[in-house]
């Protein structure tokens, strides 16, 4: 009895604890109202709200987000991130017409955070990323999800969809890098090895493709891997082992059109052609697929062809041989005009239409042609608008070291064959056997091209007018790249020349906004945006940073080597200018002359100061053909509304911080703040303690002060002696041909020599000196990328100029 009393005891407890269990349950989920809300706090109101979306109690999950951000903090980051996550994970739940609503919705709230509350917060641009890719927009969501990765290298989510991208665009090397990248990370992933399984298929390894399903997804009871597997036996014409996998991936989704369109292309090929035509009529009736109009054509042709048979017998082989020769010539005929028009709609849809700049079209034409042509080793050159024999690269996927040539000369006295040539695919066997057009490239133009896999060329001509080069190369055989240009020729030119039209009518479009030069904003046009952009900054009480940088010695530099030399290096600089800021967000310009600059919105001067520093030292580590010495720019940065509150003032102050940086000795970078030097007395007079510059001018007053004795004093152009050594140690390890030279002289010449190297013979690579005892002064200087000739000779003039020793 005590025993059965005691089991009875135990129940009794166990079920009362459960009865509590189960009250504060229906506690925790039950609806929370608005009154309640009211008495909680932020951080209580968040917690709630997880706990519903983890308990996936969405509508009531999105109740309290809602009232959070509406009422306690929309800036609430991580309740933002769960208002996007019950959008995402509900998404099918709306109907097809409402979905783009709640993509917009999506990327909104996303720009909302990176604008208002953190502009590097990667899942911000993953969001974004996720609902342009539904949208279809794939080069916006594929700008996303790198700005995402930019701040997350290794975030899982935009890796996937960016290698989505990659195979969707049929861009195997960077979709294979992508990948594999992801598996590192997380090798064990269904979806992530799907993915490399599709990536196997894509890059035609269907062997390899089929031993990684047996290896790792045979026993999968998935349905995109059975339609993957049944693609592999399709192309691997296993057509049996085909129509069993798309059929089980069809017990799944019954109604999806990819499963369904390669069991058509599966019926076909075994000759099931009732079976096809009904799949056709039920699904594909009013479809504009051409793949499924050209079976279902053929199907209608191979049963007129039985009719005709029976005419035939009828009427003899002869008559029926004839009718049926026309027949198809005529349907064959009236096929390929439709083809034609689809895909120059398709062109003008996707490519003209879109093109707000010349970078827009040449990105948007390369998807286009990349997809067309099956080859994604495409490089495009557009003709300068001012120089006609001159074209400059704006995108090139065919070899690195063809990547690296930026500009292209032609030989416009031999441009004859254009006329008839234009819009035509030439190959390059063409155009190195016939002479005109070989000395219209000139022969280094055609080895290169030849050399790198350049295989076909195509000139792109408006009005009579070369306006680019299109130049193509195979992916792994040319005789099939050759085969795919002559079946595509005659379209491949109508799109060739809604290029060209669209380059020229693109630059019109330009010319108000662009320099012509460097292909920066012009002034006018940025002073407009300065004016915008502090205005956006003083409503949304952020700092906008205004960069402003001068090519050092430059009037000198066009003396010496030409303004040919002059112009590139105006080009290179702002290149660079153009890769270090934030695309779509900041606005790079010409300001004049040899002066460019940067307006960076929602950035402080620290900010600011170390992208000025990027873009300074990115400078000097650029090399120009025949010119030996080393490109230095100074640049002086002014910050709204610490330095002024009105476009006006921000110019004026960047620029006087950018006469301190030319004044003080050039190549480097100061914020608006110090009192510009007037004369060169004035320097000794300038109290450090009262400057806010960050001039970075290779080490400190301070540091100089005790290298040095009270007699000896380095001049602000030159390096201290130990960041002399340090950088000539970095530049080593990156440039083969350097020279360290070292002269030693008195005390009372050393200031002299320095100046005359510096300034006169033009020797700004880099310079130094130290007192190595009461009388004797050591000068280091650097040689980059010069001959051992005139190596030689430099040492020899420095010698007999000054009587001095050098080693």
């Amino acid at each position: 009895m005590r025993i059965i009393f005691y089991n009875l005891k135990i129940f009794f407890i166990l079920f009362f604890i459960f009865i509590i269990l189960n009250i504060v349950l229906l506690i925790n989920v039950w609806a929370i109202s608005d009154k309640e809300m009211e008495s909680k706090s932020e951080y209580e109101l968040y917690n709630i709200a997880a706990e519903y979306f983890q308990s996936k109690n969405d509508q009531e999950a999105f109740k309290v987000v809602k009232y959070l951000l509406e009422n306690k903090n929309p800036r609430n980051k991580q309740a933002l991130y769960i208002l996007i996550e019950i959008l995402i994970r509900n998404i099918n739940n709306f109907p097809q017409y409402k979905r783009k609503d709640i993509y917009y919705q999506i990327i909104e709230k996303s720009n909302w955070i990176t604008d208002n509350i953190d502009y590097y917060d990667y899942k911000a641009y993953y969001y974004k990323g996720w609902a342009f890719y539904n949208l279809g927009d794939l080069a916006t969501a594929e700008r996303n999800f790198k700005r995402a990765l930019e701040n997350y290298d290794n975030y899982l989510p935009a890796l996937y969809y960016l290698s989505k991208i990659y195979l969707d665009r049929n861009d195997l090397e960077n979709a294979q890098k992508t990948i594999e990248k992801i598996l590192n990370i997380e090798p064990y992933n269904i979806d992530f090895r799907k993915l490399y399984f599709e990536l196997l298929i894509k890059q035609n390894k269907l062997d390899d493709a089929l031993s990684y399903f047996n290896s790792y997804l045979k026993n999968l009871n998935d349905e995109k891997i059975f339609y993957l597997i049944s693609l592999v036996y399709y192309n691997k014409s296993e057509f049996k082992n085909a129509l069993d996998y798309i059929d089980k991936a069809l017990n799944f989704n019954n109604n999806n059109s990819d499963y369904l369109k390669l069991k058509v292309k599966i019926l076909f090929k075994i000759k099931d052609y009732k079976k096809t035509e009904e799949i056709i009529n039920n699904y594909f009736k009013d479809t504009n697929d051409e793949e499924i109009k050209n079976i279902y054509n053929n199907i209608q042709a191979i049963k007129a062809q039985r009719i005709y048979i029976i005419f035939v017998v009828l009427l003899g082989l002869l008559v029926v041989g004839i009718a049926g020769y026309f027949i198809s010539r005529s349907y064959k005929e009236n096929m390929y005009k439709k083809y034609l028009q689809a895909q120059k709609s398709s062109y003008i849809e996707k490519v003209s239409k879109k093109a707000e700049n010349l970078e827009i079209l040449v990105g948007f034409a390369y998807d286009f042609l990349s997809k067309f042509l099956e080859t994604t080793k495409i490089a495009i050159y557009i003709v300068d608008s001012k120089r006609d024999n001159a074209l400059y690269k704006y995108i090139n996927k065919i070899s690195r070291d063809l990547d690296s040539i930026e500009i292209i000369y032609v030989y416009t006295k031999y441009s004859s064959w254009l006329a008839e040539g234009a819009n035509k695919p030439f190959s390059i066997y063409q155009v190195q056997e016939d002479q005109i057009m070989y000395e219209y490239f000139g022969g280094k133009n055609i080895i290169n091209f030849k050399k790198e896999g350049v295989r076909v060329i195509i000139p792109a001509v408006s009005r009579g007018i070369l306006q680019a080069l299109v130049l193509i190369g195979a992916l792994k055989d040319e005789e099939e790249l050759f085969k795919v240009i002559k079946d595509k020729k005659e379209l491949l030119s109508d799109i060739i020349e809604e290029f060209a039209n669209d380059v020229m009518s693109t630059r019109f479009k330009e010319a108000a906004i662009l320099d012509e030069l460097t292909r920066l904003y012009n002034r006018r046009y940025m002073l407009q945006k300065l004016e915008e952009e502090i205005s956006k900054a003083n409503q949304s009480k952020s700092k906008l940073s205004f960069i402003l940088c001068d090519i050092d010695n430059f009037k000198k530099f066009n003396d010496t080597y030409g303004h040919q030399v002059g112009d590139e290096v105006l080009r290179v600089v702002a290149k660079v200018f153009k890769e270090a800021s934030r695309a779509d967000f900041d606005i790079p310009f010409r300001y004049g002359g040899e002066e460019i600059g940067l307006i960076l919105p929602n950035t402080d001067s620290e900010k600011a100061f170390e992208v000025a520093e990027r873009i300074r030292n990115l400078v000097s580590s650029k090399r120009f053909e025949g010119v030996p010495t080393i490109i230095t720019i100074s640049i002086g940065l002014s910050t709204y509304p610490d330095h002024g509150l009105d476009p006006e003032t921000l110019i004026k102050e960047a620029d006087e911080a950018l006469y301190y940086s030319k004044k003080t000795g050039k190549n480097k970078t100061t914020i608006a703040g110090v009192k510009v030097l007037l004369n060169e007395s004035e320097s000794d007079k300038i109290d450090d303690k009262k400057l806010t510059s960050f001039a970075n001018d290779g080490g400190s007053k301070d540091k100089k002060d005790k290298e040095l004795s009270k007699e000896f004093k380095l001049p602000s152009f030159c390096y201290s002696y130990e960041d002399f050594i340090s950088y000539y140690n970095n530049l080593k390890t990156n440039i083969s041909n350097i020279k360290l030279v070292s002269i030693k002289t008195d005390i009372d010449n050393y200031e002299k020599i320095l100046y005359d190297l510096h300034f006169n013979l033009l020797l700004t690579e880099s310079i130094t000196a130290k007192l190595i005892d009461n009388n004797e002064v050591e000068i280091k200087l650097l040689l980059v990328d010069r001959s051992e000739n005139e190596v030689q000779d430099l040492i020899s003039g420095i010698e007999n100029r000054f009587k001095v020793k050098i080693s």
